[in-house]
This record gives C-alpha cells, structure tokens and sequence, in this order.
C-alpha cells in the first residue's frame, strides 16, 4: 500500500533526478551528509554498499517529506546510491530520515517499483562520493 502524496515524491524526486548528466546533481546539503557521517548504522549500511555493491557515489538530498506516519518533519534527508541496474538489491540501497533516525527507502511509502526507479534515477544525480569506512563526502 502506498501512503498519500507518495507519487508526488516520487515525481518531485524524478524531476529533479532528469535535469543534467552524470555527477550533475545539485550539491548536496551538508547538514545531511554530516547527519549520516554521525550515525554508525548509516555509515554501516554506506560500507556494505562499498565493498558489496562496488558503489562509489550517492544521490544526497533534502526534499520534502512524505506523508507517511514514521517521518514527522517537513523536510528529510534522503540518501541513494548509485547501484548497478538489476544489482540484488536494487530499491533498497539507500536511506531516508525518519523520527526514529535514519531508515530504509520503504519508509518513503513508495512501491517496489517506485523504489526501484528511484534507485536509477540516482546514477544521473549522484553529487557526493561514497567512502570505504561508508561516510559521505
């Protein structure tokens, strides 16, 4: 089930993900990046991304909150890697600011498929690189 204005995330996400080219993403918020280089579990799953993925770029965004019942603020940071097309985990390598702290992309209340085109539409936003302790920067 997919939780109200989810599409229009996912439209505003998309949009913003089809302006430019390769690495052309709008520079990615600092307070963001700080927010997951101080988390251990962020950094935790950008680690496994790296060495299991073989990822070296992610897509950091604050954008405007879904509506859905675990993100309480207006706006939330949104990290997603730039994962291989068909990668095993494609849709899921990636997470969102929740009021419980960083969390998987399903808390965006999107479907697989969403999640999924959210994860390739990333490869053409990437705007920081990813590290093999997992940081950002």
């Amino acid at each position: 089930m997919r939780a109200p204005g989810a599409g229009v995330l996912l439209a505003a996400v998309l949009a913003l993900a089809g302006c430019g080219s390769s690495n052309s993403g709008a520079d990615a918020p600092q307070r963001c990046i700080e927010r997951w280089n101080e988390d251990e579990v962020a950094k935790t799953l950008g680690e496994h991304a790296y060495e299991d993925h073989e990822i070296r770029r992610a897509m950091v965004e604050e954008t405007t909150a879904p509506e859905a019942e675990n993100v309480r603020s207006e706006r939330t940071c949104l990290v997603v890697f730039d994962a291989q097309e068909g990668d095993p985990e494609e849709g899921r390598l990636g997470l969102v600011i929740t009021r419980f702290g960083w969390s998987q992309l399903f808390e965006l209340g999107l479907s697989d498929a969403e999640l999924v085109e959210l994860q390739r539409s990333a490869g053409d936003e990437t705007n920081t690189g990813l590290f093999p302790d997992g940081s950002l920067g």
